[in-house]
């Protein structure tokens, strides 16, 4: 009986991967020589082994594949992304980090129109500058959200149909991952610890 040492959750004998994280599993023999299953995490760790043919190490094939990306992020490494993935128009993002970002724009452009109000050349210029600096990282990060639910990113062309354009971005926008696809992983399942599955 072997459980994921990432994940902790049942690996069934013969399985290759862990069926709950995707994390390779490989096959070792204890003291007695019977088999036993151990999984690593595909995270990218530089966990070594010695290579037995030439004495050094090695990092395993399963290390080298594209790391996971987080289930959901928080609201902080949502705006941190948000600018540090500027111009990345490739690749996959979350619908946490898509909807944070969207509630923080919207927040900074609302305190910004109010201010503009009183002091009208200032706050306006700042708005406007604002707008500018996010409008690349902004289409980035939704051309990453229609990635990840499996659609290509130009999409984004039918917000050029009147209201119902609208519409149907936001139906995309809000909707789950997909599995893995030809923009990137799917993002890792969220940890539950053994015997806390409720």
């Amino acid at each position: 009986m072997a459980y994921c040492n990432n994940c902790g959750n049942f690996i069934p004998e013969g399985a290759k991967f862990c069926e709950n994280c995707g994390a390779a599993v490989e096959a070792q023999a204890d003291n007695y020589g019977n088999a036993q299953t151990n999984s690593y995490s595909q995270q990218g760790s530089y966990y070594q082994q010695p290579d037995p043919q030439q004495g050094s190490y090695y990092q395993p094939p399963y290390q080298q594949s594209v790391v996971r990306p987080k289930p959901s992020v928080s609201f902080g490494e949502a705006i941190s992304m948000f600018f540090k993935r500027y111009a990345d128009f490739s690749g996959r993002s979350v619908k946490s980090e898509y909807w944070y970002v969207f509630l923080f724009n919207l927040i900074v452009s609302l305190v910004l129109g109010f201010l503009a109000g009183y002091k009208s050349n200032f706050f306006s210029v700042l708005a406007s500058l604002y707008s500018l600096a996010t409008i690349i990282p902004f289409f980035a990060l939704s051309f990453r959200r229609l990635h990840d639910s499996g659609r290509n990113g130009f999409h984004l062309l039918l917000s050029l149909i009147p209201i119902a354009g609208i519409i149907i971005l936001i139906v995309l926008f809000a909707q789950d991952s997909v599995g893995d696809n030809e923009y990137g992983p799917a993002p890792a399942p969220e940890y539950v610890a053994p015997g806390n599955n409720y």
